[in-house]
């Protein structure tokens, strides 16, 4: 008997014990394999008509739990003030004139539109040049009082004035003053910020939006209602774009230039930025993937095999994503290119298995079998260990993991179910079709025996030394250990920020203008009576930091607005200086009437005093958005300013434990702010991390268990991706790969995805019968190291994203898979070829 013959004897015998359902399995396909095809089809269009109208969310709150209050404190105060956000034109000319004519004209042009709230290139100023005695001390007004008192008392005891053109003096005896008092006030102007230069200026009562030169000039354009929709901001965005092009900026200088920034703009560029990184991630990632399979089935036709059913499963999942998820989120979005490389797998093992079966000379129906029935046992035992680590990970709280999860296992569920429907059933079609023609092997050999890249003597020889890559292994991950303790968390929020190149320079003539910290934290309080109480209380904490305080201000709408009490004890102050105005100037225009430059100066003091008390209605609108918020919205904004950038984790970790609950007139308030989520999120993620982890070993383990029924086999498929893992966080290590809020996601999974090799592998070495785990890596390990390849393709993309977050989620995941790849190539066989030799030696 020939080699062939010894073979198919093989297979057959084998075949005859494939369970009754794969049999009835590969009869139903055979039968209804275009019932199947157009099924599924339609099926995946339903899919794809419902994932067109999927949302994509890069808020980094998304990731982020439902009812954390650091998260729907924000969430109000973004409600309440509808986002700030803003479309800023920037005009830059060396004509200050210019940069104004210009957003004069551009600023009425979109005062037409009706979605304009407003469109400011000033800041009306008038109200508080009337009020301006408001906000002085009660004790700097009562100096005030006192001086004019005292010049009022020397005018009195010296009147001048003349009679008939006779001049006449008075002077009352033992007045004792010879020279009049001051009633020069420069002192308390220059303690309160007065420029008496500006007094002159015409535009005094405005405030332009001009840095110091002003060479650069601002409108500010805001619009009403909420814009947080992308779309409707890319509307905004593309009306304000277009109607600066209508201008011509050389009517109003040569060199005139203008940019437009602002949040609006920011939310466009970081979706844009984010949909730019997914095009070039998937591809390079599909390109890769694509490019790796013709390398290894030679032929165009293998990509339509396994492309179609991957498709399918594709569309199918984010059908369902739609309906039970509705959006993607920052990390969830690049699944999209994630899930080719984990649903191919499966394609891959039985495309190898279906073509390595028709060229040895069996049927259709025996190869149909035969992926069925000895792949599909390792596929299904594969996708099962899959889609439990990563449904393990809903048990988190944490978004980032449960979506992650939710996705990804739906995912590779969907495409075990296309694998094994749809795509046996095509390749039934193109048979049929003759579109796919089985090449058999000469002699009937298998491919690898015909090629002579194993001898008939090397089928079932035992793998070398395997003490020796045992031990080499073991050595590995000593070393490896050493470089654990070094891995640490990434403590610097700033470098987990998309790099947007193109936004940096507007943002930087934005900040010359308007140089305010966006790191501060915010207070949503509903009535005027608990904000001076909530201001006290964060002063309060302020002042009894020992060192130096992490908060360096509190402003509120006391800042604009004194409250009641302030105002009533300053406008007594203010009434009885205007009466002592009033009474100077009488006593000028009765006695000393040439004096006119001393009363005008009075008159125009006296304008100031009459005044009544100012309320928050009265304040311009820009500034009312600022501390009251969008109109009819009611309550007020209380903002805290730190005293370092958050950025830092231990900074932030001060802030956010200084104000994280301000307790006020019997209340307690929360402020809200991106530092408090970012710290929140990091602390969830420390402890969800671990959580996660232990909940995908354990669940892996009892499936394995299930499965084999012996702890010992159980515990041998888990220790590849153990090996894996502690040389993955080695060399995390040693290369200072830091863990971070993105890559900590992958971490889980990569225990998933790593077991899937081992499986395979073993139930390969199972078939194949003691001392096949050679013939296993030679064949089945083959399969695993393209299927391992195409999945690190996948997550290789993220490597050329912007967001260095998402980049270290890539490079992290490529290492894991590539560590657990050769821990399954290596280390593995070698433990089950010590296993044999022992079992031989007995």
């Amino acid at each position: 008997m020939n080699i062939s013959e010894q073979n198919n004897d093989h297979a057959n015998s084998d075949l005859s014990k494939a369970p009754a359902f794969v049999r009835f399995l590969v009869r139903f396909i055979q039968r209804s394999y275009l019932i199947i095809l157009l099924l599924a089809f339609a099926l995946a269009y339903v899919g794809f008509d419902r994932a067109k109208n999927m949302r994509l969310d890069t808020d980094i709150t998304s990731l982020m739990p439902d009812g954390v209050a650091s998260v729907e404190n924000l969430e109000k105060v973004v409600e309440k003030t509808g986002g700030y956000s803003s479309i800023m034109v920037v005009a830059n000319s060396p004509d200050p004139d210019g940069n104004i004519r210009l957003l004069e004209d551009l600023r009425e042009a979109i005062l037409e539109w009706d979605w304009v709230s407003s469109a400011e290139y000033a800041e009306d100023i008038e109200i508080f040049q009337e009020h301006q005695l408001l906000y002085v001390d009660v004790e700097d007004l009562r100096e005030v009082r006192v001086r004019f008192g005292d010049r009022i008392e020397y005018e009195k005891e010296n009147l001048d004035f003349k009679i008939n053109d006779t001049d006449v003096q008075i002077r009352i005896r033992g007045a004792g003053r010879d020279a009049p008092p001051s009633i020069d006030f420069s002192d308390i102007q220059e303690k309160y910020g007065a420029d008496e230069s500006e007094s002159d200026d015409s535009d005094s009562a405005r405030k332009l939006f001009t840095d110091e030169s002003g060479e650069l000039a601002i409108l500010n354009i805001l619009p009403s209602g909420s814009t947080t929709g992308m779309g409707q901001s890319r509307r905004l965005l593309d009306e304000v774009e277009a109607r600066v092009a209508s201008f011509d900026l050389s009517e109003y200088h040569p060199g005139m230039t203008v940019k437009i920034g602002g949040r609006v703009r920011n939310r466009v560029e970081e979706f844009d930025a984010v949909i730019t990184d997914l095009k070039n991630s998937a591809f390079w990632s599909i390109g890769a993937i694509f490019m790796a399979m013709l390398l290894f089935y030679r032929r165009v036709l293998a990509l339509v095999y396994i492309g179609v059913p991957l498709i399918v499963a594709f569309l199918w999942t984010f059908g369902i994503v739609q309906v039970v998820l509705g959006s993607l989120n920052l990390i969830t979005i690049f699944l999209v290119i994630i899930l080719f490389g984990l649903g191919i797998d499966f394609g891959i093992h039985n495309l190898s298995r279906y073509e390595e079966t028709r060229r040895n000379g069996d049927s259709q129906q025996q190869a149909l079998l035969m992926v069925c029935d000895k792949t599909g046992r390792a596929s299904v035992m594969a996708a099962i260990t899959t889609v439990i680590a990563f449904y393990a990970l809903m048990v988190s709280d944490f978004k980032a993991f449960f979506e992650f999860g939710f996705i990804a296992g739906t995912g590779v569920l969907l495409s075990l179910i296309s694998m094994y429907l749809v795509f046996p059933s095509l390749m039934l079609l193109a048979e049929k079709i003759k579109l796919y023609k089985p090449k058999k092997n000469k002699g009937g050999q298998s491919k690898e025996l015909a090629t002579g890249l194993v001898a008939n003597r090397e089928i079932n020889k035992p793998m070398a030394k395997p003490a020796l890559w045992v031990i080499g292994t073991l050595v590995v991950c000593l070393v490896a250990s050493s470089g654990i303790s070094k891995v640490r968390f990434e403590d610097d929020f700033s470098k987990l920020r998309a790099e947007i190149p193109q936004l940096q320079p507007v943002k930087d003539d934005i900040n010359k203008v308007f140089p305010l910290r966006t790191d501060r934290a915010v207070v949503f309080i509903e009535s005027l009576e608990d904000v001076a109480a909530v201001v006290e209380a964060v002063e309060s904490i302020r002042q009894q930091s020992v060192d130096v305080s992490s908060i360096e201000a509190v402003k509120s709408i006391y800042d604009l607005v004194p409250d009641k009490a302030e105002q009533e004890a300053r406008l007594a102050e203010i009434t009885l200086i205007e009466k002592q105005i009033e009474e100077a100037v009488r006593l000028l225009e009765d006695f000393n009437e040439e004096d006119q430059q001393q009363i005008e100066s009075l008159q125009e003091f006296l304008a100031y005093t009459g005044i009544g008390e100012l309320t928050p209605e009265e304040l311009p609108e820009a500034l009312k958005l600022v501390y009251t918020g969008v109109s009819d919205s009611g309550g007020y904004l209380v903002y805290i300013y730190n005293t370092k950038s958050v950025a830092k984790l231990a900074d932030a970790q001060e802030f956010v434990d200084d104000i994280r609950e301000i307790k006020a007139n019997g209340k307690t308030f929360y402020p809200a702010t991106e530092a408090m989520i970012f710290v929140d999120m990091l602390n969830l993620m420390k402890s969800e991390a671990a959580t996660s982890i232990g909940a995908v070993l354990v669940s892996l383990f009892i499936m394995l268990l299930l499965v084999y029924r012996r702890p010992s086999k159980a515990a041998l498929a888990l220790s590849p991706i153990i090996v894996g893992m502690i040389v993955m966080f080695g060399l995390m290590g040693f290369w200072e790969i830091k863990l971070n809020i993105f890559n900590m996601v992958v971490l889980p999974t990569v225990l998933g995805i790593g077991i899937d090799n081992a499986i395979h592998i073993y139930h390969r070495y199972d078939e194949e019968g003691r001392n096949g785990i050679l013939k296993a890596i030679r064949t089945t390990g083959m399969a695993a190291v393209l299927s391992t390849m195409t999945t690190m393709f996948g997550f290789a993309g993220m490597l050329s994203a912007g967001n260095n977050g998402l980049v270290s989620l890539g490079l992290v995941a490529c290492i894991g898979l590539l560590c657990c790849l050769v821990a399954s190539l290596t280390f593995f066989p070698a433990v089950i070829q010590l296993m044999d030799n022992r079992k031989s030696a007995a």
